[in-house]
């Protein structure tokens, strides 16, 4: 079978969750079947860690799509193109875009609307575009993979779709994350937050993140029990980012809320592993893979009780409501001294994130793509 697949996410050294979904279910796709043709369709050049296999083949396709105009350039006249000269019998797209100009049967995975929910959060022009073109794309796709039963009820809810068309194939988490040994982390904390505990963040900066919450929770949280906890955020500053800087200007505590920009690999692991927990509370999220990827390390998680967070967290998180700053705070303080809480917390992690594995996601997919590749007659193959 011949699959075409668009891999625009897959940038090395700046991969956020779509670019980490694109890349855990392509590679186990790509690898588990040797069988298959994978076609990746990059809109810039491309990092050769992204060639798995032999039985991959990579085409680049400008003008690099990160604009609204060049999203629809890219994906209903450049993208319709190299469809045709390659002919698959199905093209996969994870990011929530298809094409409206080919007759390829196409599989589009949607991570949230939180356009629907959030408008303001989102850039004017984008949402613009959002606004016109997902009713399109529900529409066109042949098959939608949502990533969570949150997403799934939304689409049904705001969309005239059939309840058969989505199929919900929850994420995975990264087999990298991992606990940290007990000897090693007076040397990471050494190098990452001058040898004191601390609490993360991971996620790019923007209003939906709501990381200003989690800013004025930690600084109210050190206020009232003088603890020597920093706060470590990770990630990119994205947009309309200055609530995150005014809150960080006014917190009393600034000293000890460290921006740390991205981060990968080893690295990251070792921040997370050697954390007292993440604070993650979004406003909305499709999946929330921090979540899991913390659970994996063996960290405690606090999350917001919205959208899909509470869902794939269940009983193994603290929830709170992403606005109520005292919440958030006692939730550190709770994870910060209670070594029950703690202990709790993480044996039942360690029974939820089981229930992620990228491996069983990638079967999934590759099977819905396999059955739609089934669909085209044999003339048109």
């Amino acid at each position: 079978m011949k699959i075409a697949i668009n891999t625009r996410f897959l940038i090395a050294g700046k991969m956020e969750g779509i670019g980490y979904y694109t890349e855990a279910v392509v590679r186990n796709m790509v690898l588990n079947h040797p069988e298959h043709e994978f076609h990746f369709l990059f809109d810039r050049q491309y990092d050769s860690e992204f060639i798995y296999a032999e039985n991959v083949t990579p085409h680049v396709l400008y003008p690099p799509a990160r604009d609204p105009i060049l999203w629809n350039i890219w994906f209903d006249h450049i993208l319709p193109r190299k469809l045709k000269k390659i002919n698959p019998e199905v093209f996969f797209s994870p990011d929530g875009f298809c094409s409206l100009n080919t007759d390829i049967p196409q599989v589009m995975t949607v991570h949230d609307l939180a356009y629907l929910h959030y408008p303001t959060f989102i850039p004017s022009r984008v949402l613009t575009y959002y606004a016109k073109y997902t009713p399109k794309f529900i529409e066109q796709a042949d098959k939608i993979i949502a990533i969570s039963k949150s997403t799934k009820k939304d689409i049904l809810a705001n969309f005239p779709v059939e309840k058969d068309k989505i199929e919900m194939i929850y994420n995975g988490g990264s087999k990298m994350y991992k606990p940290v040994d007990e000897e090693r982390k007076p040397a990471i904390r050494k190098k990452y937050s001058m040898g004191f505990p601390y609490f993360y963040y991971i996620g790019a900066i923007h209003p939906r993140k709501n990381v200003e919450s989690v800013i004025r929770a930690f600084d109210l949280f050190k206020k009232k029990s003088g603890l020597p906890h920093k706060l470590m955020i990770i990630g990119r500053f994205a947009w309309n980012f200055s609530v995150v800087d005014e809150a960080h200007k006014s917190a009393e505590f600034k000293k000890d809320i460290h921006f740390i920009g991205s981060v990968h690999g080893e690295d990251l692991v070792d921040i997370v592993g050697c954390s007292e927990g993440l604070i993650f509370v979004s406003h909305f999220e499709g999946f929330g893979l921090p979540i899991i990827e913390a659970m994996k390390a063996e960290v405690p998680v606090i999350t917001s009780g919205l959208s899909s967070m509470a869902e794939i967290g269940d009983d193994a998180v603290i929830q709170v409501e992403p606005n109520d700053i005292e919440m958030i705070a006692d939730a550190i303080h709770n994870v910060a001294v209670k070594k029950k809480t703690r202990e709790s917390l993480i044996k039942r992690g360690k029974i939820r994130e089981k229930k992620f594995r990228w491996p069983k996601t990638a079967e999934k997919v590759c099977s819905i793509l396999e059955t739609y590749a089934q669909t085209v007659p044999a003339e048109e193959k």
